[in-house]
């Protein structure tokens, strides 16, 4: 699996947010602070738009997964550069 993915499968499987039942809302506003912003390294093309959220807990989950979205089109843009022809990017897709 790749490592940007493990972060999908951990959220998806083993720290399921649903599980934890009585989570303080404050204690996801700090959490929400402390995550580093992950800018995108070239201007996409689309974009998609969700929901606003609106308790801290879904704002934070929705920080870390657009970090992680973001930071794997990043590197596969950069895998994408680095590579030499085309037989080498159409493996990596």
């Amino acid at each position: 699996m790749s490592k940007h993915l493990e972060v999908f499968n951990k959220l998806l499987f083993i720290d399921c947010p649903w599980h934890d039942k009585n989570p303080s809302e404050s204690k996801f506003q700090q959490q929400l602070h402390k995550l580093p912003r992950v800018t995108v390294e070239n201007q996409p093309l689309l974009e998609l738009k969700f929901l606003k959220p609106l308790s801290e807990r879904r704002k934070y989950y929705s920080a870390i997964i657009m970090n992680e979205a973001v930071s794997y089109l990043n590197a596969f843009h950069k895998t994408m550069k680095a590579d030499a022809t085309g037989d080498e990017k159409k493996y990596q897709v």
